[in-house]
């Protein structure tokens, strides 16, 4: 599987239904992606730090099991 991580282009994988607030966690990531250096504005804001439990949970999902 690593090869083909490695050499591929894109990767598109299934998570599994939209639950535990997984809409957020994704929204927290694509940001972060876009503009890494906005993640410590991000953490000190009290409107967007609950996003983080909920990548907490996504990464809790089987699939990484």
């Amino acid at each position: 599987m690593t090869n083909i991580y490695q050499v591929a282009a894109n990767v598109a994988l299934w998570l599994g239904e939209e639950a535990d607030r997984s809409n957020e966690a994704l929204d927290l990531i694509d940001d972060v992606l876009r503009d890494p250096g906005t993640i410590e504005q991000m953490v000190a804001s009290p409107a967007r730090r609950h996003q983080f439990g909920a990548v907490v949970e996504l990464f809790e999902r089987d699939y990484w099991y």
